[in-house]
């Protein structure tokens, strides 16, 4: 609008000076009259000018308000900073696994409209939106990074828990009265737990895990067990997840679960009676199924080996072939009936 302005302006005054110059033949101008016309040409350009600079204002105005905002008082850059590239905005994101006993209540949903699965061992998956980047600050909670990538990826957590207990009791012989393997197995001082875990992204489709516990008898000897090591999928379609590796059994509510994380001290006495001291599990493979359903609701499907001091009670080797006076017989996997077979099915409203 304002071009055209000025364009008309300058219409204007050419035709006025034609309109003002004396046609052929008649008297030739005064010095008066020409020194006036140059004055108001004169003014009629620096009219032009002004309003070409008032559009250059207006469209400068225009685009710095289209700019994004800086801060007020922007912090000088040093070295290090000045000299790391800028992060991606499509960098992939965080692979977040942490280790807490702790059951999802519903699926959620990938990018490509399936379900995901909610997992049901002592480590939760959570969807990238849910991770927050802004505090890097340590925490006694939080596992720590220990192998890192760029845009404050981690690739390997790790963790470190122990379980000490103070035990008295009229029985000098603890390890009669209690069931669980982690129990306090003599009055006084017990160190029955401590653990170390390991958890991270193989890449975007699998994820690992591993739990070393270290335990103290009754002589303050070192007994070393590998009480969990699998590797999971984390990206399957149909809601599917499949695990493999050592691993507990997702039977009761117990089981699947490590001692770190109850809020008792000892086991519970029919829980080791009947599944053993160190819980149901083993080496084998499980496929989980996150159900269609609007509510929460899954199957789970494990297979594992039929024979150990885990796969208790009806496939304990028991003690010199003998458990609960009863003659064992052998457990080596033959047949497919040799195998333990563990189904679930969890659901809630």
């Amino acid at each position: 609008m304002r071009n055209f302005i000025c364009v008309a302006l300058a219409v204007c005054a050419t035709t006025r000076l034609f309109a003002q110059s004396p046609p052929s033949g008649s008297t030739p101008a005064t010095t008066a009259e020409v020194e006036a016309l140059r004055e108001e040409v004169k003014s009629l350009k620096e009219m032009v000018q002004t309003l070409q600079q008032q559009v250059k204002d207006q469209q400068s105005a225009k685009n710095n308000s289209n700019a994004p905002a800086l801060p007020e008082n922007p912090e000088p850059q040093t070295a290090e900073t000045a000299s790391s590239p800028a992060p991606s905005a499509s960098a992939p994101p965080l692979f977040p696994t942490t280790d807490t006993a702790v059951v999802t209540s519903a699926p959620s949903v990938n990018a490509n409209g399936t379900s995901t699965f909610p997992t049901t061992d002592e480590s939760v998956t959570t969807t990238p939106s849910s991770v927050t980047t802004t505090d890097t600050s340590s925490s006694l909670t939080q596992p720590i990074p220990i192998i890192g990538g760029g845009n404050n990826k981690n690739y390997m957590n790790i963790s470190f828990d122990g379980m000490f207990a103070l035990a008295a009791s009229s029985d000098r012989h603890l390890d009669r009265l209690e069931v669980g393997d982690h129990d306090p197995l003599q009055r006084g001082f017990n160190g029955r737990n401590a653990e170390i875990a390991l958890d991270g992204a193989v890449d975007p489709y699998f994820e690992g895990f591993a739990n070393i516990v270290l335990k103290l008898d009754n002589n303050n000897q070192t007994e070393i067990e590998l009480e969990e090591a699998f590797l999971q999928t984390t990206n399957l379609p149909y809601g599917l997840q499949i695990k493999a590796g050592q691993f507990f059994d997702a039977f009761g509510r117990i089981n699947p679960t490590h001692p770190h994380t109850w809020e008792f001290a000892d086991s519970p006495l029919v829980n080791g009676r009947l599944l053993g001291g160190d819980g149901l599990r083993g080496v084998g493979a499980q496929l989980a199924w996150a159900l269609p359903v609007p509510w929460y609701a899954q199957f789970i499907f494990a297979v594992q080996n039929g024979r150990g001091g885990t796969a208790y009670s009806f496939r304990n080797p028991g003690d010199d072939g003998v458990f609960y006076d009863r003659t064992t017989i052998n457990r080596d996997a033959s047949a497919l009936h040799d195998m333990l077979y563990v189904p679930r099915l969890e659901t809630s409203f």
